[in-house]
């Protein structure tokens, strides 16, 4: 799987080069509000989602920013993984 990031999004690419889905986010004042997750339907139940909301955590820290989910799946993935609180403004 390869990582893009675009234009406030980070897209999941399988290796036939097709995508699997994508998170979308806004920056403002140092959080970065987690908007949407989409996982493509052929591409659901594999962790694909799980995946996106990783590669969103490591991008907050490595700029230094808060994370504020919006998104439903953004909400209670943080809710299951409490190891990330300090991110969460």
């Amino acid at each position: 799987m390869t990582n893009i990031l675009e234009d406030n999004s980070i897209i999941l690419i399988d290796e036939l080069k097709k995508e699997v889905g994508y998170v979308s986010f806004e920056i403002s004042n140092n959080i970065l509000d987690i908007m949407h997750t989409v996982v493509k339907e052929e591409y659901q139940g594999k962790g694909y989602a799980s995946l996106l909301i990783k590669e969103v955590i490591e991008y907050a820290k490595k700029n230094n920013y808060y994370l504020h989910p919006k998104c439903s799946y953004a909400v209670n993935y943080f809710i299951k993984h409490p190891e990330y609180n300090d991110l969460i403004k």
